[in-house]
C-alpha cells in the first residue's frame, strides 16, 4: 500500500467511533477508497457514490445513484468524502442538498463534518504558483536526460475528462444510426485487460466479445481516434519549453501510460511540430507504467549513456509522473493539467454539477482556452488573470451566446418562423452567430433602429405621445422634445426647463400643444421608415415574423408592429420589469431564454451584468436617430462606434468558442445549458479573478433616448 493510501486508511479507522454501526457510503472511486475499503475494518459499507459512474460495480460495490443512497434511510447512514483537500468543498457543493434536505451526515475522510465548514472558496498558498516557463527551463538546463508526458502535458483535449471522447463517439454513433453502449463496452473491454498495459488493437479485442461484426469493430476504432484527434490542442507553452530542451542539446524523450503505438503517436506529434526527440516509450509496447513505477526504471536503463546521467521528468499527474518519478530516481517538474487547474482556481464552482455530457463538453472548451497555459494562475499566486479582450470573449462569453443562439434556433423552428428580424444595433452580432451556427437558416434581416426611431415612427395616438413623454429623462424639456420627438422647441420660454418628476403636468401641456407637430413628424418619418424597411426585405404582414431584442422592455417590438400594423412576437435573452404598460408579465408576445429581470431580487448573471453583454452586442455605428426623406440613416453624435475595433476582439473569441462548439460538437448535441452558461458569464466577475483595467475600460454604454452620456459600465 503507498503511503498516501496508508495515511488515509489509517485516519479513517480512526473514525470507527463516529462511524461505527452506521451505514458508510464513500463518495469517490480513486485507489484511496479501493484501499479503505480493502484494508479497514468494522465499517458497514453500502456503497459508492461517484457523478460520473453511477450504477458501475466498483471494487466489489455499486456505485449509487441519489435515489439509491436514500432508499430506506433511517438516520442510520453517514456519506464520506473520499478525495484531495482541493475537491472536497466542490464535491459537498454537489450533495450538501442530502444533509439539509434528509439530514445524512457529510464527511472528509479525517472525520471532519463538512457541514462545520466553510467551502467558500479561497486562493491556497500553494507550492505550484511558483512554477513558471523560466523555472521549467532552468530545470532543463540543469539536466542531462529530460522526458515529457504526452497527454495534458505537451497536448490537451477539449473535453473535462478524457473518458467523454468515448461518449462523443456514442452520440456521433446514434446521428449514424447505430444505437450502442459504447463508451461502457470500451471502458469495461479495457478495465478487464488493463493489467496487461494494453493497445488499442487489444482493446478492441475485448470489445470483440460483446460485439461480433469486425466491420462495425473496425468502424468504431477509426471513429474514436478520428474524435480523439479533433479534440486535441497543444499547450504551447510546454511545447516550447520541450523545444527549449531540443534546442540546448538535451537527449529528449516521451513517457506515456496509453493504448496508442508509439508510431501512431510520432504521426500525431509531427502535426504539432513536436519532433526532434530521441524515442516514444509507451506503456503497451512496454508492457510497464508508470502508474507502477516500472517504466521509469526500464526508460532509465534504454535512455542512460552515462552513469552520471542526471534525468528530469516533466508531467501533470501527480502520482504517476511525480511520484512515482521520484521513487524511482528521476528528479521532476510538475505542470497541472487544465482540470487540475480548473479545481485550484476560483472557477471550481463549474465542477459542483458536471453531470450532463453538455456541461462537461462545454466546460471543456474553456478549461482548454483558460488553462491551455499550464502557468495561467501562477503569475497571481493562484488568481486567474483577464489580460486579452479575446480570452474574455472565448472564456466568458462565449457560452453564453452560444447557448443563446441554439436556444433561438430551436424556437425559430418550433415556432416554424418564416422571417428573423434583427434591428441594431444588438441584432448585428446575434445574426452573425446565427448564421455561423445554423446551416439552413431561415430568411434572417438586419435593420437599423433605435427607441427614439421606432417610437417616433411608432406614434398613432395622443396615448403614445404621452407615454414616450413621460418616460424619465435628464436635461431640459427643449433637449427631451428633441431627442424623443425630433422637434425642436427651442424659441418656447418653457425650453430651458428642466425635466423633473414633480412638472410631468408641464410635459402632458406641451405635447398637448406641439400635438399637430408631432403627429406630422411621426407620419413623415414613418412613410420614409417603411420604404427604408421593404427595401431592407422585411416583411409587413403575415404570420410567422419574430423580432428579436436583448433585454426587451417591450418598446422596440411594440413599436415595430405598430409602424408595419403587424404583432410581431418578439425573442429575447430576457424581458425587463414586466408587467409595464406594453406587455403583461405572463404575455405569449414575448419568448424569453432566461424569464423576467426584476430591478431587485434577480440573481442571474444576465439580470447583474447585461449592460456589459450590451456593450458587446454593437455594430460599428452610433445609435440611429431616424431615416431622412432619402432613405439615408441618421445617427446620434458623429454616427461612429469608437470602440468596435476593441469590441471586436471580444467578438473573436466568441467566433472561435462558437466553432469549435459546432465542429465538435453541432451535429449531436441537443441539449441546453442556458444555466451554466450564465453562471459561467457570472465568474468572470468573481473578486478572484484579475481583470486588466484597460479591458474594464473598453465597456461604457450611454442612453442618449433617455438623456445619460456614456458611462462606465465595468467598475
Amino acid at each position: 500500500m503507498e503511503k498516501e493510501q496508508q495515511y488515509v486508511v489509517n485516519a479513517f479507522q480512526q473514525n470507527i467511533g463516529i462511524w461505527g454501526g452506521k451505514q458508510v457510503i464513500l463518495y469517490g472511486v480513486g485507489k484511496n477508497t479501493e484501499a479503505i475499503l480493502e484494508h479497514t475494518e468494522g465499517f458497514r459499507f453500502l456503497g459508492l457514490m461517484d457523478q460520473g459512474t453511477v450504477g458501475q460495480e466498483i471494487y466489489g460495490c455499486r456505485v449509487l445513484s441519489e435515489e439509491e443512497a436514500l432508499e430506506g434511510y433511517q438516520d442510520d447512514r453517514v456519506i464520506v468524502i473520499i478525495a484531495r483537500e482541493s475537491v472536497v468543498g466542490i464535491i459537498y457543493k454537489r450533495i450538501e442538498h442530502l444533509r439539509e434536505e434528509y439530514g445524512i451526515p457529510i464527511y472528509d475522510y479525517s472525520g471532519k463534518d463538512l457541514s462545520m465548514q466553510d467551502t467558500a472558496f479561497e486562493p491556497k498558498p500553494l507550492p505550484y504558483w511558483n512554477a513558471s516557463y523560466a523555472g521549467l527551463c532552468a530545470a532543463i538546463d540543469a539536466h542531462d536526460v529530460i522526458s515529457f508526458d504526452i497527454f495534458d502535458t505537451l497536448l490537451m483535449r477539449r473535453v473535462l475528462l478524457p473518458t467523454d471522447v468515448f461518449l462523443v463517439v456514442e452520440e456521433k454513433l446514434k446521428q449514424k444510426g447505430t444505437d450502442i453502449s459504447f463508451a461502457s463496452i470500451r471502458q469495461s473491454a479495457e478495465k478487464s485487460i488493463a493489467d496487461a498495459c494494453p493497445s488499442l488493437d487489444d482493446i478492441y479485442g475485448e470489445m470483440g466479445k460483446h460485439i461480433k461484426d469486425s466491420d462495425l469493430l473496425e468502424e468504431l476504432k477509426r471513429l474514436e481516434i478520428q474524435t480523439d484527434e479533433e479534440q486535441l490542442v497543444s499547450r504551447e507553452v510546454v511545447v516550447d519549453a520541450f523545444r527549449h530542451a531540443i534546442h540546448a542539446g538535451k537527449r529528449v524523450y516521451l513517457l506515456s501510460d496509453m493504448y496508442y503505438s508509439s508510431g501512431y503517436l510520432q504521426e500525431l506529434l509531427d502535426k504539432y511540430g513536436i519532433t526532434g526527440y530521441e524515442n516514444i516509450f509507451v506503456s503497451n509496447e512496454l508492457k510497464c507504467m508508470k502508474e507502477e513505477g516500472s517504466a521509469y526504471r526500464k526508460y532509465k536503463d534504454l535512455a542512460t549513456v552515462n552513469q552520471n546521467d542526471t534525468f528530469l521528468h516533466i508531467g501533470d499527474n501527480r502520482r504517476a509522473d511525480i511520484e512515482m518519478g521520484e521513487r524511482y530516481g528521476l528528479d521532476t517538474y510538475q505542470v497541472y493539467s487544465g482540470y487540475e487547474l480548473l479545481m485550484a482556481s476560483s472557477l471550481q464552482g463549474l465542477l459542483v454539477d458536471v453531470a450532463s455530457l453538455h456541461k462537461r463538453c462545454l466546460l471543456g472548451l474553456l478549461v482548454a482556452e483558460v488553462f491551455r497555459d499550464p502557468f495561467a494562475l501562477c503569475e497571481m499566486g493562484g488568481l486567474l488573470r483577464i489580460g486579452s479582450l479575446r480570452m474574455l470573449g472565448y472564456a466568458f462569453a462565449g457560452s453564453m451566446m452560444g447557448e443563446f443562439t441554439r436556444w433561438l434556433m430551436q424556437v425559430i423552428r418550433k415556432r416554424r418562423a418564416t422571417q428573423l428580424l434583427l434591428p441594431s444595433r444588438d441584432g448585428y452580432f446575434i445574426q452573425k452567430l446565427y448564421q455561423l451556427m445554423e446551416d439552413s437558416p431561415v430568411d434572417n434581416v438586419y435593420f437599423r433602429t433605435s427607441r427614439r426611431a421606432a417610437t417616433v415612427a411608432g406614434i398613432r395616438s395622443r396615448d403614445d405621445m404621452e407615454r414616450i413623454a413621460l418616460r424619465g429623462f435628464q436635461g431640459t424639456v427643449c433637449e427631451l422634445m428633441k431627442k424623443r420627438f425630433g422637434i425642436d422647441i427651442s424659441g418656447d420660454d418653457r425650453a430651458e426647463l428642466a425635466v423633473t418628476g414633480e412638472n410631468q403636468e408641464l410635459v402632458v401641456n406641451l405635447v398637448a400643444e406641439y400635438e399637430a407637430m408631432i403627429y406630422n413628424r411621426a407620419e413623415e418619418e414613418r412613410n420614409h421608415y417603411l420604404k427604408y424597411l421593404k427595401e431592407k426585405g422585411v416583411k409587413a404582414d403575415g404570420e410567422g415574423i419574430l423580432v428579436f431584442d436583448f433585454v426587451t422592455s417591450g418598446t422596440i417590438p411594440y413599436y415595430l408592429s405598430q409602424i408595419l400594423d403587424n404583432k410581431l412576437k418578439c425573442v429575447c435573452f430576457s424581458t425587463m420589469n414586466l408587467p409595464n404598460q406594453f406587455y403583461r408579465e405572463d404575455t405569449e408576445d414575448i419568448l424569453s431564454a432566461y424569464g423576467n429581470i426584476q430591478s431587485y431580487g434577480s440573481r442571474s448573471a444576465l439580470s447583474k451584468h447585461y449592460l456589459l453583454l450590451e456593450t458587446i452586442l454593437t455594430d460599428d455605428r452610433e445609435t440611429l436617430a431616424y431615416i431622412d426623406s432619402n432613405g439615408n440613416e441618421v445617427f446620434e453624435g458623429d454616427g461612429r462606434n469608437h470602440k468596435f475595433s476593441e469590441i471586436s476582439q471580444i467578438w473573436d473569441g466568441i467566433f472561435d468558442f462558437v466553432h469549435n462548439y459546432k465542429k465538435l460538437y453541432g451535429d449531436i448535441m441537443d441539449g441546453l445549458d442556458l444555466e451554466l452558461a450564465d453562471q459561467i458569464y457570472g465568474e468572470l466577475f468573481s473578486e478572484y479573478l484579475v481583470v486588466d483595467e484597460d479591458i474594464k475600460q473598453v465597456f461604457s454604454n450611454d442612453d442618449l433616448y433617455d438623456g445619460v452620456e456614456k458611462y462606465p459600465v465595468w467598475e
